[in-house]
């Protein structure tokens, strides 16, 4: 493990990139995401010092057949996630969310005011 006082810093400058792409089907990928909590097998694999009590996080198998790109493999075929890899996909997925909870609200609102419209019409009639 590696701790710090400060924030880990990623090269991302757009004078690096090319080929920029925005992310499409977030909330798919994010829906077919399966986040576990799980413990560290230590005993059978001291040499890896791994951190004790209940962890949280994906299966690097799992999450490959997702997000492939934030799965790695080493020569000896252990796989290891990048997470920070993860978070613009759940950012694009929560902005996806976003823009369909307010069209919901707005076809709510519409909704509303037609039946208000509708109930005026059937008091007026009722008091006639």
């Amino acid at each position: 493990s590696v701790a710090g006082v400060g924030a880990y810093n990623n090269l991302s400058d757009a004078r690096y990139k090319t080929n920029i792409i925005p992310l499409t089907h977030a909330l798919d990928k994010v829906m077919a995401l399966r986040g576990v909590q799980y413990d560290w097998r230590s005993e059978a694999f001291p040499e890896l010092r791994f951190e004790q009590g209940p962890q949280l996080g994906f299966i690097a198998q799992e999450l490959k057949d997702v997000l492939p790109e934030a799965v790695s493999q080493d020569a000896e075929g252990c796989y290891s996630i990048a997470y920070s890899k993860v978070i613009p996909v759940l950012v694009e997925a929560v902005k996806s969310q976003q823009k369909e909870i307010t069209s919901k609200e707005a076809e709510l609102e519409t909704l509303r005011q037609r039946l208000e419209a509708v109930e005026k019409r059937l008091n007026q009639n009722t008091t006639k």
